[in-house]
């Protein structure tokens, strides 16, 4: 399960950096769309530009299991587009 929602992660990341490093739109509706995760990004005041978790995030825990859901927290964005986390 981790590895899996770390690989999502990753691709995400990848695609923010990329539409920031070539100056095109991101569009965040997609992510909505898929079922499988809930999916929030987070400013770099831990403030949600986007998303759909309706929970509280504790951000010092990597990964954790709250409310029968895994949560993770990967800040591998770096703030491209704004998003930390």
């Amino acid at each position: 399960m981790k590895s899996k929602m770390h690989n999502k992660a990753s691709l995400l990341c990848s695609k923010i950096t990329f539409a920031h490093m070539t100056n095109r739109d991101f569009d965040l509706s997609y992510l909505l769309e898929h079922n499988e995760y809930k999916i929030s990004l987070f400013d770099g005041n831990k403030k949600e530009i986007f998303g759909n978790i309706k929970h509280k995030i504790d951000f010092d825990k990597v990964f954790s299991w709250k409310n029968k859901q895994h949560i993770l927290v990967d800040n591998s964005s770096v703030g491209h587009l704004g998003i930390f986390i």
